[in-house]
């Protein structure tokens, strides 16, 4: 899995537009995983126990976020959408920090984002053409920008049981600044943009199925 991050801050000196020098991460683990688990069966499939249900493991199912074990496809994109925020909030909330509400504005900026690195085959927070994540959003109708309110980005691709919801937040989750722009407590709204497959520069040979994830995130 690799997974990357930008953002905008207009509070931090020399901190105006920072999309442009987003590192692409490689987490090791998970990689590994991806590699162990190359064939049609989902990883999330080798990991689930086999036989009785706990009334435990029933009880945390009751509050699981519905659709977070699920691979994109065109057909549940809504689902996997709804499961990312859900899994997100859950860990905001968590820490006493307001749940995080979907913007039209962008999501529009994400999906954008999502489709182009596909087609143009790349997996970075700036586009080829250089365009920034600000202008990205601004272009797409989210206007809190012009009073000076931070913006960030989260982006992601995996293939096969690293492509679920659960795979991806928890690959965010464990990377610190990936984490920090999730939890920031300043953001109250979310726009994700998701995708099946990933960008063939990103894929390492890999020919299943897999997910491409971006979530813009804003004031």
């Amino acid at each position: 899995m690799a997974v990357a991050h930008g953002r905008y801050d207009p509070g931090v000196p020399g901190g105006k537009d920072s999309s442009t020098t987003a590192r692409r991460r490689a987490l090791p683990a998970l990689v590994a995983l991806l590699l162990s688990v190359a064939a049609p069966a989902a990883a999330e499939a080798l990991a689930a126990p086999v036989g009785h249900v706990t009334r435990a493991a029933q009880a945390r199912s009751a509050h699981a976020c519905v659709g977070a074990n699920l691979i994109p496809r065109a057909r549940n994109l809504a689902v996997v959408e709804a499961a990312t925020l859900c899994l997100i909030n859950r860990e905001r909330t968590r820490l006493g920090l307001h749940a995080l509400h979907n913007n039209r504005a962008l999501a529009r900026s994400a999906e954008q984002h999502t489709q182009e690195m596909l087609a143009r085959n790349y997996f970075a927070d700036s586009a080829p053409s250089g365009i920034t994540l600000v202008q990205r959003a601004t272009l797409s109708g989210f206007r809190n920008i012009r009073y000076g309110a931070p913006l960030s980005e989260v982006i992601a691709t995996a293939g096969g049981g690293l492509a679920t919801p659960r795979a991806v937040v928890n690959a965010w989750m464990t990377s610190p600044p990936h984490r920090e722009a999730l939890l920031r407590r300043a953001y109250r709204v979310s726009g994700l943009g998701i995708a099946p497959g990933m960008p063939s520069s990103s894929a390492g040979g890999w020919g299943g199925p897999g997910g491409t994830y971006t979530d813009d995130l804003g004031s």
